[in-house]
């Protein structure tokens, strides 16, 4: 049976899908994300950790998890109390709350921070982190073979998602790099594609769904190399800092973890989930849960749909991005990044103003903070579940909404 691309239709070029978004768009990107780094700058220079600024406030944490590893004492970074004494002993009486939330094997990669002062510190951590998502990025373009043009990598660059990494020295980045190059590489490096994951475990939550997705495709290499990965993390982290260390931070991170997503009430418009979103109605976040005990499944089944429907590559990979959103109870804007280069891709190739209106605002949805705190809607989630909807069942919705004013015999498309 002949066929051609699945968004081509009767009148429209063949290939108008392949078109890069209007240059008014990237420059509309191009301006919101450097406005808001450079507004970030001004405020937040020189790099101090004293002058309780945003720039790097996120960082902070791995800052001091690098010092304290060096030093060898990680029963102050696991301890709260311990470790703000720690951080108000350094940074002052009156910095911020912050709390050490990352497994322990991420102080392997990064203890070598600690003979840095603050600032180059988070100057080559934010290097580091573009120049990981730079090749990332190359790696997911080639394996869905699509032309990396320098105007794909501007739009992916100057996303709010990606530039909000940058402004809280967030490891986003990072995690972001690792989820797309193991999304690209399942099909033909699959050991590469489980040590990805293996290594996105320094994020976990992000990664839920990729079981999900691993055991829908039957990519048991993939599995197996995963928790291979995962296993040689848990044994190298032992074996340097001591074989208590995971159940240490089990016991003493762990119930912290659980009362901040609990109790941090006031922060929810920063948060892309239901299980935070909610709180926007005026709920108690106990509330959160059964929430969650509805999301989660829809999120669970949009990944095996996705398998399921044979979905092209590049809506498959964005319906996964989406789908850990719906499965998480616990994700900030700067996690978001993990969506960028999908969006991007999937941006660049819509064939309908619906689907690139979605992913336009999906991809801005970093930047609705500001107005989702004076808004009793969930607006983020409600923004990233009707991208999710667009990229798993897109091509029937246009199907159905064409029906009426097709006649019968007429669809010239045929699917890809």
């Amino acid at each position: 049976m002949a066929t051609v691309h699945e968004s081509t239709k009767p009148g429209r070029p063949a290939d108008a899908r392949q078109s890069l978004p209007d240059g008014a768009v990237l420059a509309c990107f191009a301006a919101l994300g450097m406005a808001t780094l450079a507004y970030d700058l001004a405020i937040g220079l020189p790099l101090r950790i004293a002058d309780h600024n945003w720039l790097g406030m996120d960082f902070v944490n791995m800052w001091f998890g690098a010092r304290l590893a060096w030093a060898g004492d990680l029963a102050t970074l696991f301890d709260w109390p311990r470790y703000m004494a720690y951080v108000r002993g350094i940074a002052g009486p009156d910095y911020p709350l912050h709390n050490w939330s990352y497994p322990p094997h991420v102080l392997l990669f990064v203890w070598p921070l600690a003979r840095l002062d603050y600032g180059p510190a988070l100057l080559l951590w934010n290097g580091l982190g573009y120049l990981a998502y730079a090749l990332a990025l190359r790696t997911l373009f080639a394996a869905r073979a699509i032309r990396p043009s320098p105007m794909r990598f501007a739009l992916a660059f100057v996303a709010p998602g990606a530039i909000a990494n940058i402004v809280f020295g967030h490891v986003g980045l990072f995690v972001t790099a690792l989820f797309a190059a193991g999304m690209a590489w399942r099909d033909r490096r699959p050991w590469l594609a489980g040590l990805m994951f293996g290594l996105m475990t320094m994020k976990p939550h992000l990664g839920a769904v990729v079981p999900i997705l691993l055991l829908a495709e039957r990519r048991w290499t993939v599995i197996v190399s995963a928790g291979l990965s995962t296993a040689v993390l848990v044994a190298i982290t032992s074996a340097v800092f001591g074989w208590s260390v995971f159940p240490d931070y089990l016991r003493q991170v762990g119930p912290v973890q659980t009362a901040i997503l609990m109790t941090e009430v006031g922060l929810e418009h920063l948060s892309p989930t239901w299980f935070a979103g909610i709180r926007t109605w005026n709920l108690a976040p106990e509330w959160g849960w059964p929430v969650l005990a509805v999301t989660a499944p829809l999120g669970i089944l949009a990944v095996v749909l996705a398998v399921r429907r044979d979905l092209p590559p590049v809506r498959r990979d964005l319906v996964i991005a989406l789908a850990a959103f719906m499965v998480t109870p616990y994700a900030f804007l700067y996690d978001l990044a993990l969506t960028v280069p999908f969006l991007a891709v999937y941006l660049g190739l819509a064939s309908t103003s619906r689907a690139r209106t979605l992913a336009v605002l999906a991809l801005l949805s970093p930047l609705l903070p500001p107005v989702t705190t004076h808004l009793p809607i969930p607006l983020t989630p409600i923004i990233l579940t009707a991208m999710l909807v667009e990229a798993l069942f897109g091509e029937a919705l246009s199907d159905a909404a064409a029906g009426a004013d097709t006649p019968a015999g007429s669809d010239q498309r045929v699917r890809a």
